[in-house]
C-alpha cells in the first residue's frame, strides 16, 4: 500500500445570535482573539514539549489506515471525553464525523445525564 499524505483538521463552529453581534461585536471579538491566541501558544508549548499539558490544548494519540478493502480505520478511542453533569452544555463529547444524522446518532447529550442508548453492532 502505497503512503498517502492526510489533511487533518478540526473544525469548530460558533453561533451568536444577531443582537449579540450588534450589542457586543467589539467584546466578542476581543474575547475570540484572545482565546485563539492562548490555543496557538499552548499548540506550540506542546509541539515542542509532548509532555506538557494546556488548559484548553491536550496531546492525544490517533491513528489511522487503510485496509485490504481501501476503508480507512480510524483508531479515536483517546479523543472521547466523558460526559458529566459538569461538562459544560456547549459540548457534544461523543460527535463522530462519520454519523449521518447529528441529533439521532448520539448517545450521549450535554444536558442528559445518561446514556439515551448505548451503541450496539447488529450482527
Amino acid at each position: 500500500m502505497s503512503e498517502e499524505k492526510l489533511d487533518i483538521s478540526k473544525k469548530i463552529s460558533l453561533h451568536f445570535s444577531r443582537d449579540v453581534i450588534r450589542e457586543r461585536y467589539d467584546e466578542v471579538a476581543e474575547l475570540l482573539k484572545r482565546t485563539l491566541s492562548f490555543i496557538k501558544e499552548e499548540t506550540n508549548l506542546i509541539k515542542k514539549d509532548n509532555l506538557a499539558r494546556g488548559k484548553l490544548i491536550v496531546a492525544s494519540e490517533v491513528r489511522v489506515s487503510k485496509n485490504e478493502n481501501d476503508y480507512w480505520d480510524i483508531q479515536d478511542e483517546n479523543l472521547k471525553y466523558e460526559i458529566t453533569e459538569k461538562t459544560p452544555p456547549e459540548y457534544w463529547g461523543d460527535f463522530n464525523v462519520l454519523r449521518e444524522n447529528f441529533i439521532s446518532d448520539i448517545q450521549n447529550y450535554p444536558w442528559m445525564p445518561v446514556s439515551i442508548s448505548d451503541f450496539v453492532i447488529p450482527f
